[in-house]
């Protein structure tokens, strides 16, 4: 199969997967006792064998380049998330500016859910979130789009309309697809720089964990 529609293939599938388990869900195991939080688990780690299985020989290379340079991979490249955090940054005081929405609705329920399940959402947000979002926003995307700024743009967008389009309440949330978007853009560079999915994933895993300490802090303060 040609390389392209391998990674266009994967990037479909992956849109769909979490639809296809919630039919799964619904039709299947609602009336077995199985905890949802458990399910959840499950399809997550079901979903990252299905990236292992595919991506398998482009792991393992990227893991080598990865493990050999870490250090400097890290350094050289923690600037550029800088630039995305101030970034986002900027677009978030905007947005609360012009519609003062201070935060987006999908950060909404990521803060309501780290208050009603924390361990599971630790884990979510800061180990699965990370690498199946890099695989999917970053490396299938980079297999079908050979122009780089133009895969880095559609990257970011894409990234960011997926942060948005689950939770939206009205059309003014579709506005945080530009913070979102200016991290997946930065991200997109730092993948395509390094040649190694590692490096993205690893800085999304200490945005994350950031992130998430912040909250908890801020939810224990409040």
């Amino acid at each position: 199969m040609n390389k392209s529609y391998k990674h266009f293939l994967f990037f479909v599938f992956s849109i769909f997967y979490p639809y296809i388990m919630y039919i799964i869900l619904e039709t299947f195991i609602k009336n077995i006792s199985i905890p949802i939080n458990a399910f959840i688990m499950l399809t997550d780690i079901l979903f990252i064998l299905i990236i292992y299985f595919v991506y398998k020989k482009d792991i393992i290379l990227e893991w080598n380049i990865f493990k050999k340079d870490w250090i400097n991979i890290i350094k050289n490249n923690a600037r550029y998330w800088g630039y995305g955090l101030i970034a986002m940054s900027f677009f978030n005081l905007l947005i609360t500016f012009f519609i003062a929405k201070d935060i987006s609705e999908n950060e909404k329920l990521v803060r309501e859910l780290l208050e009603q399940m924390p361990i599971f959402m630790i884990i979510s947000t800061v180990i699965v979130a990370p690498i199946t979002e890099e695989m999917i926003y970053r490396k299938s995307i980079k297999g079908f789009i050979n122009n780089k700024y133009f895969y880095m743009v559609m990257s970011g967008l894409i990234f960011g309309l997926a942060h948005v389009i689950n939770s939206f309440k009205d059309v003014t949330d579709f506005l945080f697809i530009l913070p979102y978007g200016a991290l997946g853009f930065v991200f997109a560079y730092i993948y395509d720089k390094t040649k190694t999915i590692f490096a993205p994933i690893s800085f999304h895993l200490i945005h994350n964990l950031i992130m998430v300490t912040l909250s908890m802090l801020l939810s224990l303060i409040g």
